[in-house]
C-alpha cells in the first residue's frame, strides 16, 4: 500500500456522515462550499463595505462544514508552528469561536471532509495505475492529520 488510509478514521467518517445523512440540521443552508484566506477579501466597494467571499461553490448544506477548509489552506504555516495538532486546533477553534459554531459539530465535519479528500485522492492513484507522488503523499497526510 502505497497511499493508506487508517481504516479507523474512514469508519469514523463513515459514521459521521450516516448521522449528518439523517440530521435534518445538515441541508437547508446555502454555504459557501471553498470558504478559505485565499477567497475572503477585503472590501474596497463603498457599497460592501468589509469582507468578501468570492469564489462560491455554494451547497445547500451545514453550516459546520465551513471552517475546514481553512484547516488545510496554507498548511505551511501549521507546519512551520512546530506543533501541528494545536496548530489545527487553534484554526478550528478560532472559527468555531468567531463563527459561533457547534465545536464537537465543526470538528466531525473536518473528520468527515478530511476523509473524503483522501479517499478522492487515493481513487484518483488507483484511477492512474500509480504509486502516490511527493504532492499525493502531501496530501494524505495532510488530510489525515487533520482527520486526527
Amino acid at each position: 500500500r502505497d497511499a493508506p488510509v487508517p481504516r479507523r478514521l474512514v469508519e469514523q467518517a463513515a459514521a459521521r456522515a450516516r448521522a449528518f445523512g439523517e440530521d435534518p440540521a445538515t441541508d437547508g443552508t446555502l454555504v459557501h462550499g471553498d470558504l478559505h484566506g485565499q477567497n475572503v477579501l477585503a472590501s474596497a466597494r463603498p457599497d460592501a463595505p468589509g469582507w468578501l467571499a468570492i469564489d462560491p461553490k455554494p451547497l445547500s448544506g451545514d453550516p459546520h462544514v465551513e471552517p475546514v477548509p481553512l484547516l488545510w489552506n496554507r498548511w505551511p504555516e501549521v507546519l512551520a508552528s512546530g506543533d501541528v495538532r494545536w496548530a489545527v486546533r487553534r484554526r478550528l477553534d478560532a472559527v468555531v469561536d468567531a463563527a459561533g459554531l457547534e465545536p464537537e459539530r465543526a470538528r466531525d465535519w473536518a473528520v468527515v471532509r478530511s476523509m473524503v479528500n483522501a479517499l478522492w485522492c487515493v481513487e484518483a492513484l488507483r484511477a492512474r495505475g500509480g504509486r502516490a507522488d511527493d504532492g499525493a503523499r502531501e496530501w494524505l497526510t495532510r488530510a489525515v492529520t487533520i482527520a486526527k
